[in-house]
């Protein structure tokens, strides 16, 4: 072997020596989930489990801080994983396995809580920051199992609770109460909160529904909430195409809410909320009457395109 040979091999040696120091002890590419990656360690971990009648079910989740194009830096980012015993489950949606908040509630702060009493859980409630500056509300992700006959996945909601959640427990599932703050495009001191039901259901075979369900209009036999305005439930009448919860709100009107109702657009005398309350009695029968079509309502009613031909028809219609 000549000089240059030998001058070779060595330079071939020190490189492959380079290359191994490198992959050593240079920072490994974090995995990009919702944020933007950075190359740190989990923050905080934590996990919880319970046992029902359909078995072990387990929660392990890891809370970091990452930069995000909402709450930007620092924004406080939880990933998760399900566990039915021993098998690991799949969400039924895109958004499971991630939710993200701004930074009032740090990593180590992070809240997880069965949901439902003990021997008697469905899921899991996890918060963190929703809303934060002047006004701050909690972003609430329920994670709820469920089997469709076939294998066990999960089901996880994600929505916005100004004070946390009330949960009422009933026969084969839970009530999940919650308000959230509403602006209606004006200032603080004109904003009210939104009341809102999700009713969790388990069948008998594992399978579980969860979403937004109706009202009772006994607003009085509701669990007790901190905020009730007639806004709030005349709103939540509306949200809900619930006439009954809206003309049980006019209870509670007020002359001085009369300046208010005109800032947000609404009428300002019981006549002109009450001709509003038949007019959504109105679209709830409509709905119902179009309800075995596959008609597009969400679609066509959203966007900024959408809002100006909402105005149009609003005027045409005066």
């Amino acid at each position: 072997m000549d000089n240059i040979e030998k001058a070779g091999l060595h330079l071939l040696k020190e490189l492959i020596s380079l290359i191994l120091f490198i992959a050593m002890f240079a920072p490994e590419a974090s995995e990009e989930v919702c944020g933007f990656p950075l190359n740190v360690p989990p923050e905080h971990t934590e996990s919880s489990s319970f046992t029902n009648r359909f078995g072990k079910f387990s929660i392990h989740l890891a809370a970091r801080t990452v930069t995000t194009g909402v709450y930007g830096y620092p924004s406080t980012e939880v990933t998760y994983s399900v566990l039915h015993d021993w098998d690991v489950l799949y969400p039924t949606s895109l958004e499971g396995g991630c939710v993200i908040g701004g930074d009032m509630i740090s990593p180590d702060e992070v809240i997880l809580v069965p949901l439902g009493e003990e021997g008697k859980q469905v899921g899991w409630i996890i918060s963190v920051d929703g809303i934060s500056g002047n006004t701050f509300s909690y972003k609430i992700h329920l994670v709820i199992p469920s089997y469709n006959s076939l294998e066990w996945k999960y089901h996880c909601v994600t929505f916005l609770a100004k004070d946390g959640v009330i949960v009422v427990p009933e026969e084969n599932g839970m009530q999940v109460w919650s308000q959230y703050q509403e602006w209606g495009g004006n200032g603080t001191a004109v904003s009210f909160f939104v009341p809102q039901l999700r009713r969790v259901h388990v069948t008998d075979e594992g399978r579980a529904h969860v979403g937004l369900d109706r009202l009772p209009p006994d607003y009085k036999k509701w669990p007790p909430f901190k905020y009730i305005s007639f806004f709030g439930l005349y709103l939540a009448g509306a949200e809900n195409l619930n006439p009954e919860l809206m003309e049980a709100s006019l209870e509670l009107f007020e002359p001085d809410d009369a300046p208010v109702c005109k800032i947000h657009g609404l009428p300002e005398d019981e006549e002109g909320l009450r001709r509003l309350i038949e007019e959504v009695r109105s679209t709830r029968m409509l709905l119902a009457s179009f309800r075995h079509f596959d008609l597009d309502w969400e679609g066509n009613f959203r966007g900024e395109t959408v809002l100006h031909g909402l105005e149009d028809l609003y005027e045409e219609t005066r």
